[in-house]
């Protein structure tokens, strides 16, 4: 490890914050179960896991947007099943739902739980063991002083709990679960805020004594304080192991971590900040700066990257596995995931903002920006995108399979989906000027916004097209398919509106000064309400016509004509 510092170095090193517990039911064995947590983006959630005997044992616990790492398990014939897992919280959510299932062990009970922790410097140690007689006791080494602890403990003989006690480590343990059935096992949950300066611990409890017990604790680090003004900071982690960088400062700071098992960096610092995790397996980065900020993540497993910075700011993860990233900044900011797997990102700018996810799997992006904003998925699977923004806004979803774009702006917006599957693009803005949507697919292309002025909908596919559009003035809508094209239209005034097919053709139009084409090989139909001053042709056979004209006749060509109402 090379560590230089050129001005005062951080002194000490804060606790890091617990936030709230939850845990499920441990009398059922009900599969799977799920708990609700509340976090913001960048907590560390650490869930924990018991099973009744090893004959059930339990799947990685799932979460939209999450990747859990198992830290620690026990899974011992006739012990009860311990688990630790921890995620990084990628977004600020009130309502996270993890689900952990079982599988075997019939009618056995299990249970889950929680632990969220903020202000953190990520994962440090852990450690794991069965002891066939005994109180529960597991020595487990910090890595850094001020620590927290999480613990687990399952009890195979049952022993009544009534008289517990818990092990003092620096600071008395905080239980957060107990629960005891006589005739199956009894498990206990608790943590301890600060375990003190870094070195051996022993955490569990002294008594009751005469459990079978297996045990399992996490250590969570704090986060270093800062002491003076901490400029030209550099720090370097290498290991064959874990490395874990805990960095903060005032200016020019450069944090490193290269590893072949797990690496975790939290570094805090106001301008030219270079953050970087490179590991063969996961890879976790915590970043927050003012400006001329990079943060890179690049691992072979998954990656997380949560970033905060005011300007000119790098985000990117890389990985062969998922990559999930969350980046939040003023202006200049550019975020990109790269993944052969799933891929996330979530950030929010001002202005001048380039947000891309690229995967083989799926990729999800949800952008909001105030000007300036460029928001492209590409992907071999399915792509979705969400984005808001004030003007000048572009989003490109391009994905082989399904993709899903949701867009609202105020000016100047472009968005286009392209996949060879289904293409869905919804986009509502109130003063649109200026606005080109398109959705592009070899399969099913369905398009919805609403618009006041000067917007262009296209939609184009090798089989069925939907568009829906409504504004005020100057706007052209098309609809291109191989099979059946639908187009509504409701516009005020000077409007184009056309449809074309290969089989049936179907728009639906009011307002006044509308041009109105519907071409279909099968049949082209053309529905209105009262409309003054439109230009309405149907072309092949047959043709239905219903509604009011009020200027010239429709025409209709080749073969049967039928009128209904009133021409």
């Amino acid at each position: 490890m090379l560590l230089l510092l050129r001005s005062s170095a951080p002194s000490g090193t804060s606790a890091p914050t617990f936030v709230a517990s939850v845990q499920s039911v441990f009398n059922t064995s009900t599969s799977p179960k799920t708990i609700t947590l509340g976090v913001q983006a960048g907590d560390l959630i650490v869930v924990g896991g018991k099973t009744e005997d090893n004959a059930k044992q339990l799947s990685t616990p799932t979460a939209t947007g999450y990747t859990f790492t198992l830290r620690q398990s026990v899974q011992v014939n006739a012990y009860g099943t311990q688990y630790q897992w921890t995620a990084i919280a990628p977004s600020t959510n009130a309502a996270v739902v993890v689900t952990v299932a079982a599988v075997g062990g019939a009618d056995q009970f299990f249970g889950i739980s929680a632990a969220i922790w903020r202000n953190h410097g990520g994962v440090g140690a852990s450690a794991s063991a069965n002891v066939a007689d005994g109180a529960p006791a597991l020595a487990v080494t910090t890595t850094a002083a001020s620590s927290a602890l999480v613990v687990g403990v399952s009890d195979w003989n049952a022993v009544d709990g009534v008289s517990r006690v818990w092990r003092t480590v620096n600071v008395a343990a905080t239980e957060t679960q107990y629960f005891r059935d006589a005739a199956r096992y009894t498990t206990y949950n608790a943590y301890y805020t600060n375990a003190g300066a870094a070195g051996a611990k022993t955490v569990g409890l002294t008594a009751p004594a005469g459990q079978k017990y297996s045990i399992s604790a996490v250590e969570v680090l704090g986060v270093a304080a800062p002491s003076g003004s901490t400029a030209s900071l550099a720090v370097t982690a290498t290991g064959a192991a874990a490395a874990t960088r805990t960095a903060l400062g005032a200016t020019a700071t450069a944090v490193t971590a290269a590893v072949t098992a797990a690496a975790a960096l939290v570094a805090l610092a106001q301008c030219t900040t270079s953050v970087t995790a490179s590991t063969t397996a996961d890879a976790t980065v915590v970043k927050a700066a003012t400006s001329n900020t990079p943060v890179t993540a690049t691992p072979t497993a998954d990656a997380t990257v949560i970033r905060n910075g005011a300007t000119n700011t790098a985000v990117t993860a890389t990985t062969s596995s998922s990559a999930t990233l969350v980046a939040l900044g003023a202006a200049n900011t550019a975020a990109t995931v790269a993944a052969s797997a799933v891929a996330f990102v979530t950030g929010t700018a001002a202005t001048s903002t380039l947000v891309t996810a690229t995967t083989s799997s799926a990729a999800s992006v949800s952008r909001v920006a105030g000007s300036s904003t460029t928001v492209t998925v590409a992907t071999t699977a399915d792509a979705n995108t969400t984005r808001l923004a004030s003007t000048s806004t572009n989003v490109t979803a391009t994905p082989t399979a399904a993709s899903v774009v949701v867009k609202g702006a105020a000016t100047s917006t472009n968005v286009t989906v392209t996949p060879t599957a289904t293409a869905m693009v919804v986009s509502a803005s109130g003063n649109t000027a200026n606005a080109a949507i398109t959705a592009t697919t070899t399969a099913t292309a369905t398009r919805a916004t609403t618009a006041a002025t000067s917007t262009v909908g296209t939609v184009t596919t090798t089989a069925n097209a939907t568009r829906s559009l409504v504004g005020a003035t100057v706007t052209q809508v098309a609809a291109t398919a191989t099979s059946s094209a639908t187009v509504t239209r409701a516009t005020t005034t000077a409007t184009v509106i056309t449809a074309t097919s290969e089989a049936t053709a179907t728009v639906t139009a009011a307002g006044s000064q509308a041009d109105i084409t519907v071409t279909g090989v099968l049949g082209a139909r053309r529905i209105t309400g009262t409309i003054a001053g439109n230009n309405i042709t149907a072309t092949l056979n047959p043709s239905r016509w219903a509604g009011t004209t009020r200027t010239e006749p429709p025409t209709v060509g080749l073969g049967e004509r039928r009128w209904e109402g009133t021409l």
